[in-house]
């Protein structure tokens, strides 16, 4: 399995598009200053990442998103509508949400 990725700068919100077989793995690497193209934008955040069954198919992929006319907007496009299914704005990089704290009893006082 290949995963075709996309990645948000949190320091220049550039956008910077891999491919890897193992997404935790590559994302940590980018995010401890291993890899040249993006040591100098860390801290970099998951925006968008795609499954495909072979090199050539996710490599055939990063090549048109980073290629074809209007490709810009179609990652924008791809990277909204992900975030929005995982329920985080474009603004903001995806995190685990904390539960809220929810009333309790008829006096409605919060636990904490």
């Amino acid at each position: 399995m290949y995963y075709l990725y996309i990645l948000r700068s949190r320091r220049d919100l550039k956008l910077y598009i891999g491919i890897t077989k193992d997404l935790i793995k590559r994302l940590s690497e980018h995010n401890s200053g291993f890899v040249c193209s993006t040591k100098h934008r860390r801290l970099l955040a998951l925006v968008y990442y795609e499954k495909y069954q072979s090199h050539k198919e996710a490599a055939r992929r990063e090549w048109l998103l980073k290629h074809t006319p209007g490709a810009g907007k179609q990652k924008y496009k791809l990277i909204k509508e992900f975030l929005k299914l995982k329920g985080c704005g474009y603004g903001t990089a995806c995190r685990q949400r904390r539960p809220r704290p929810r009333p309790e009893g008829p006096g409605g006082a919060v636990a904490s």
